[in-house]
């Protein structure tokens, strides 16, 4: 595909789609999805963010479903902000990839989980809870580091609320039924948990061939 039917797509479409390797790129676009780029790998870069953000104002991330498209998926997020470009995110089901879905699910199945790419905030949040160790101290304070972070950059919504619910719910499950603590040795993880804490915590290359990003 031309850089310019590439162009023209992603304008029409007010978003770029990323994946990770020329087969997928190759697959999205013959089933007519052509606002598609491909990253040749997961090690996402400040130019290549830039190039995304001269096509379009949104990324649609949809890469591989396993941990390696996980820290790409974060890697963006890291660079987008200062960039001003919006992330959002179309999970993959674990160990598939989008040449995989367009062969098994068929195009419609792809268009569908493209444009119910969800908020960047959600894939962190939840990135984060499942895979916090709450079974030592140092393990629920990364936890917090990390939320807080999160939630510094979600502004007050219906968003955030959700978000908020989403933690609180996924902290309530794993915490195991106990005698109460002693009143000046809270449980961290309720602490964590609680949506009161967690609304305090918010402060006031170029492309070639088909659509890669070098």
């Amino acid at each position: 595909m031309a850089l310019t039917t590439l162009a023209a797509a992603a304008a029409k479409a007010g978003a770029v789609i990323l994946v990770e390797g020329y087969i997928d790129a190759l697959a999205m676009d013959q089933a007519g999805i052509t606002n598609t780029v491909g990253l040749m790998g997961t090690a996402v870069s400040e130019q290549q963010i830039a190039a995304l953000k001269r096509l379009a104002p949104t990324v649609v991330l949809m890469l591989d479903g396993d941990d390696a498209g996980a820290q790409a998926v974060l890697r963006a997020g890291e660079l987008a902000r200062p960039a001003g470009l919006e992330i959002h995110v179309a999970s993959l089901p674990a160990g598939s990839d989008p040449a995989a879905l367009v062969q098994q699910d068929g195009v419609e199945a792809v268009r569908t989980l493209a444009a119910s790419g969800r908020a960047l905030a959600r894939f962190q949040v939840r990135y984060h809870v499942e895979r916090g160790d709450l079974s030592n101290a140092e393990g629920k304070d990364r936890l917090v580091g990390e939320l807080r972070d999160v939630f510094a950059d979600v502004p007050s919504s219906a968003v955030r609320e959700d978000l908020i619910a989403l933690v609180a719910n996924h902290l309530a499950a794993l915490r195991p039924t106990s005698p109460p603590r002693h009143r000046h040795c809270p449980d961290r993880a309720a602490t964590l948990g609680s949506p009161e804490s967690l609304r305090r915590d918010r402060p006031a290359g170029a492309l070639t061939g088909i659509g890669i990003v070098r």
